[in-house]
């Protein structure tokens, strides 16, 4: 019990922090993502209606072909979100990349020296 409390926390802070990301960002999302999220978000509440024994019929007829309109904020900040995390984890794969290549470039005296002594350079 105190784990998922701990985890729904983390979660939240996490969703938090993203939101403000996402707040702080204006950039442009083109409109084919935008539908692609809606979509998904759809889908995936459609399946869970079904799944819990509704129709899907039935919930055309109640304006379930209509609920992407009302979602559209939403799904444009989740790819605003998406395209914000891909665009860090990015960065910071870059930032890693070059640490270590810098870390195998640049080698400290002291271990050139004893590569040295241990060839018989010195």
């Amino acid at each position: 019990m105190a784990a998922e409390r701990k985890h729904a926390a983390e979660h939240g802070a996490k969703d938090k922090l993203v939101a403000e990301l996402v707040k702080r960002s204006e950039f442009e999302v083109p409109e084919a993502l935008v539908e692609r999220q809606i979509g998904r978000s759809s889908g995936a509440r459609v399946a869970r209606l079904g799944g819990a024994g509704h129709e899907s019929g039935r919930h055309q007829e109640n304006g379930f072909e209509r609920l992407p309109r009302g979602q559209r904020e939403q799904a444009l900040q989740d790819r605003k979100a998406s395209l914000l995390l891909d665009k860090i984890a990015e960065e910071e794969k870059s930032k890693s990349a070059m640490r270590k290549s810098m870390g195998r470039s640049i080698r400290s005296p002291n271990s050139q020296n004893r590569r040295r002594k241990q060839s018989g350079l010195v």
